[in-house]
């Protein structure tokens, strides 16, 4: 309930462009989209005991104690996966600043193929935020697309980026950069990641990385994306409480009905379902769109 309240007050002082061709979220929408962000997000598993969790960087020391100086029980790898040891709400949760980020410690339990267990600490920012498995390349098996910290150095304060890594069998096969996406503890945030069709035809995918900060300072950042084959392109990339938008595509969908045709479509805002609105019309199919899905 605080957090309704918060992200309502943020809602209500917004300073709101005149953009009166996209709407994208009103204060009266916040409750409920909140209780939406949060059906459609697995954030609650990053503070509940005994979750699964997911490593995010290529390189994750499993370490004796919450500090760096701790010498590392084991290196785990992308895509793997660890038990959260939620900690108590009288517990005092310890936190590091690590490539100029901070973000607290979490307590794990490796479980080994063998039966054995490791018990540890990993950094914040080297677990995932959010995760998904969807069969992006359509051939029966799920890729997981992962949603975390960048592994780059933090170059000053406003370098803030997430990123998103594609896994196939144990193995990265895409990267994605999310600048200015925060999703490192001392921004408070949740992260969610969902796939969906963007036309009733279902005729592809799209994914949606989104963060919902509430706290001292408020926002809702939603970005979708499709995908190309081989990597994520983001046709859409916005800020929904001030209604800024940081990038914004036009995109092909090939009409398997309609041979020859294509539909080109551009965001048009959110709907009351909280999902995009896209215009999208009829083209045929030239050079510049044979290339897309």
């Amino acid at each position: 309930m605080k957090k309704h309240i918060l992200l309502l007050a943020a809602l209500a002082n917004a300073s709101v462009p005149n953009l009166p061709a996209q709407e994208y979220l009103v204060a009266q929408d916040a409750g409920d989209y909140y209780e939406w962000f949060q059906q459609h997000s697995n954030a609650s598993a990053l503070f509940s005991d005994q979750t699964t969790l997911y490593i995010f960087a290529r390189q994750t020391p499993l370490r004796e104690d919450p500090c760096e100086e701790s010498p590392p029980v084991m290196t785990l790898t992308a895509g793997e996966t660890v038990r959260n040891q939620a900690y108590g709400a009288e517990d005092f949760v310890p936190t590091a600043e690590i490539r100029g980020y901070a973000d607290q410690w979490f307590q794990v339990v490796v479980d080994r193929p063998d039966g054995s267990t490791l018990s540890g600490y990993i950094w914040g920012g080297h677990l995932a935020k959010a995760w998904h498995e969807t069969d992006l390349s359509q051939d029966g098996t799920d890729e997981l697309v992962l949603m975390g910290l960048t592994e780059r150095e933090r170059a000053h304060q406003r370098d803030i980026r997430a990123e998103l890594k594609v896994i196939r069998s144990g193995q990265i096969i895409s990267t994605t950069e999310l600048p200015g996406m925060c999703v490192f503890g001392e921004c408070d945030s949740d992260a969610l990641l969902r796939t969906f069709s963007p036309n009733e035809q279902k005729e592809m995918t799209m994914l949606e990385a989104s963060t919902m900060m509430i706290g001292c300072t408020a926002g809702i950042e939603r970005a979708f994306f499709i995908w190309k084959g081989n990597a994520f392109e983001c046709v859409f990339y916005g800020e929904m409480t001030t209604q800024r938008t940081y990038k914004e595509s036009p995109f092909a969908v090939r009409l398997t009905q309609k041979a020859g045709t294509a539909q080109i479509c551009h965001f048009q805002g959110i709907g009351k379902d909280f999902n995009p609105v896209w215009q999208c019309a009829d083209r045929e199919i030239t050079a510049s769109t044979s290339a897309i899905p």
